[in-house]
């Protein structure tokens, strides 16, 4: 007998202790080097993220997509998700085990004529056999849920630093053009200043010179916020620390978003690319084999047992029997009501979550629209603002017109200037909002050198 227990235990897992302390918890957090993350991001599995590839050069935004996916701390958690799962699919497909008994009757008083009796027996639970394959098919489906959920996770998470990446590019742009005109604009008002000096401006001509000036500078402070901002969301993003800097793409191509997607391409296949949607529906089939399992638990609990036993009159005998539990008063109804209110409820949830998600991609679309017009109009204003900004120039040089107005054209050209460059960081931002609500790259619109 013990060799038998001893066999039945020599499968079994042994506990292997995991403290939790200050100490484990930093060295978990240590963060991998660029090059295994480069490694990482070109081995990449993922429905809908790529595989990209490193030649040492600055990094693209969809690059930085990638490699957050791997590196994001957050992410950890949610994969081990996964590893639930699949341990509740392997628990599912077990087998119930058999129930061993063993007796053991010793006669004592007047003892003569009698001997020692024993019995020994196997039993079976077969509802648990009734239920395994309904188990096994709810926890294949919520494996192939829960993974679908982990990898939509992993699309925002990379499309969020693609979104930063952009961001920070645009804005660097941005900074330039803008410390350019602070530093023309602080020439001149030092010019002003020292022709103030000689008497050869009025008061208000220097005053507009140190008003442009200051507004620049206005300009300058307010682009280098919004950059830092950007930088640090893009580190928390790929779970760097604050202090490292990503080697970025310095620009990006003029092209932007030249055409827009039609809605019904978009809407067309919707379903099967919106990988949340996809995993809601695995979810539904585990609660359809979750309300199947719970119909089949009506089955009343029938165990067989088989035993063979000795008296202490040395009678020998082979019992077997059957165990039925009585339905009367708890037939399952009660998990058979959850379970189909559940089912109800993913059902609903699925229909409210597609109608969302046509509608923000309709809104989208309809945004970008109405920023392409926008940007549109900005271009032409900044087209003739420059005209006049040379016309202005050559009508000061022959003195027809004073600097205040000088300076009022030059300020209303830079203005618009950073304003359209808030536009197309605008219309990049939709343009990243489109591909995380469709599911889907658009590479007729790449915009990366």
């Amino acid at each position: 007998m013990p060799f038998a227990v001893l066999a039945a235990l020599n499968g079994c897992a042994q506990y292997h202790p995991r403290p939790l302390s200050p100490k484990t918890a930093s060295a978990a957090l240590r963060r991998p080097s660029i090059l295994s993350l480069e490694v990482a991001a070109a081995r990449i599995r993922h429905p809908i993220l790529r595989p990209v590839t490193f030649n040492g050069g600055r990094l693209t935004p969809d690059q930085v997509a990638v490699l957050a996916v791997v590196a994001n701390p957050d992410l950890r958690a949610v994969r081990d998700q996964t590893q639930i799962a699949h341990a509740q699919l392997i628990q599912a497909g077990l087998l119930p085990n058999p129930v061993f008994s063993y007796g053991v009757s010793l006669p004592m008083g007047n003892t003569a004529g009698l001997t020692r009796g024993y019995s020994f027996g196997l039993g079976l639970d077969l509802r648990a056999l009734l239920l395994r394959n309904a188990r096994k098919a709810e926890a294949r489906a919520n494996v192939h849920s829960v993974a679908l959920n982990v990898a939509w996770l992993e699309w925002q998470v990379a499309e969020g630093a693609k979104l930063h990446a952009l961001r920070l590019i645009s804005l660097r742009g941005a900074v330039r053009t803008a410390v350019a005109i602070e530093n023309n604009a602080e020439h001149e008002a030092q010019v002003m200043r020292l022709a103030l000096a000689a008497h050869e401006v009025t008061l208000i001509e220097e005053a507009a010179a140190a008003g442009a000036a200051q507004n620049a500078r206005m300009a300058v402070i307010r682009l280098e916020a919004e950059q830092a901002r950007e930088r640090l969301a893009l580190d928390q993003a790929i779970g760097l620390a604050p202090t490292v800097r990503l080697p970025l793409e310095r620009r990006l191509r003029t092209a932007r978003w030249r055409t827009l997607p039609k809605l019904s391409g978009v809407l067309a296949h919707l379903q099967q690319r919106r990988l949340d949607l996809v995993a809601l529906r695995y979810g539904y089939e585990s609660a359809e084999e979750q309300l199947r399992q719970q119909v089949l638990a009506q089955f009343p609990r029938i165990s067989l047992s088989l035993a063979r036993a000795r008296d202490t009159t040395d009678v020998n005998s082979i019992d077997s029997g059957v165990r039925i539990g009585l339905p009367i008063f708890n037939h399952n109804q009660g998990r058979i009501a959850i379970a189909s209110a559940t089912r109800r409820q993913l059902f609903d949830e699925y229909e409210a979550r597609l109608f969302a998600a046509r509608a923000q991609v309709a809104q989208i679309l309809n945004d970008m629209k109405w920023i392409k017009r926008r940007i549109r109009d900005a271009e032409a204003e900044v087209r003739s603002s420059a005209r006049l900004e040379r016309a202005a120039e050559q009508a000061f040089a022959h003195s027809d017109v004073n600097t205040v107005v000088d300076y009022r054209i030059r300020e209303q050209l830079a203005s618009q200037r950073l304003s359209l460059a808030g536009l197309r960081r605008r219309l990049d931002d939709l343009g990243v909002a489109l591909e995380v609500a469709s599911g889907r790259y658009f590479e007729g619109v790449r915009r990366h050198r």
